[in-house]
């Protein structure tokens, strides 16, 4: 049983790493090749839902709840301001496309 448990918290901290990173890629990738479609408003929701990814894991934890819901306001502002980081960096590299 403890090992069963180990190996799902390993798997809840990979997706919460990890997972919001890979959306974003998606995203970027879909969205600005081969045509541009994307908006402003579009970008801004796949950052939400990105960051969103990383919170319903966080929330799956088996932990307490205090330290749950500690973990998730830490998480918001750093997940964040590295996916838009991320996005910037992940545009201008991939299509040249620098702000």
């Amino acid at each position: 049983m403890d090992g069963q448990r180990g190996w799902r918290i390993g798997l809840l901290l990979v997706v919460i790493l990890c997972g919001p990173l890979a959306l974003m890629s998606v995203y970027l990738g879909f969205s600005r090749w081969p045509t541009r479609w994307f908006t402003g408003g579009s970008d801004w929701v796949a950052l939400l839902l990105s960051v969103g990814i990383g919170l319903a894991c966080i929330g799956r934890l088996p932990i307490p709840v205090v330290a749950r819901a500690v973990l998730a306001v830490l998480y918001v502002p750093v997940a964040g301001f590295v996916l838009l980081l991320y996005s910037l960096c992940f545009v201008g590299y991939m299509f040249d496309d620098w702000l």
